[in-house]
């Protein structure tokens, strides 16, 4: 494997160990083989995640999609821990020109899927100890303070949004 190859592999599964480890048992072994340094794979990371932040636009109804996996990339970043921040608050501040399906799921993403809510983008923030009130100013604008929707699941999005951003 050459180190394009290399690069060209670990990028297709996202960076993922795991992904690359199940889904290309083989490939992942010679992969391993060749001992790539941390800070090399983060600078992959960064290069899928300003790609992703590059395909978020408004008429784009994968940008949700883009965001989550964006949100993936630089969450595995062990090193340049100086770039997530900024790059994930340019993700949202992006997404917040999409339709309401597509601003619900990124706020979705912010909150966290789990039932503790630790994958989300807020517990990242406090675990980083990146700044809350400039997350909470761009979060903010994927939903207007006085928008009313009659979607149900966008409306508990919103609710869950405000008590994990301030509690």
């Amino acid at each position: 494997m050459t180190p394009e190859q290399a690069e060209e592999f670990f990028k297709r599964y996202n960076g993922s160990s795991f992904h690359m480890s199940r889904e290309d048992p083989q490939q992942f072994a010679v992969f391993n083989t060749l001992e790539i340094p941390d800070a090399q794979k983060d600078l992959w990371r960064l290069e899928m995640a300003r790609d992703y932040i590059d395909k978020i636009a408004p008429d784009d109804p994968k940008s949700w999609s883009y965001f989550s996996s964006l949100t993936a990339v630089l969450s595995s970043i062990a090193t340049f821990k100086d770039k997530q921040e900024s790059m994930l608050l340019e993700g949202i501040g992006k997404q917040s020109g999409c339709d309401e399906r597509t601003r619900m799921i990124t706020l979705e993403t912010i909150c966290g899927r789990t039932s503790d809510h630790h994958d989300g983008v807020i517990a990242y923030f406090r675990k980083q100890h990146y700044d809350l009130c400039r997350l909470k100013e761009v979060s903010d604008k994927l939903f207007e303070s006085d928008m009313k929707t009659e979607n149900a699941r966008f409306e508990k999005a919103i609710r869950l949004y405000r008590s994990l951003i301030t509690g």
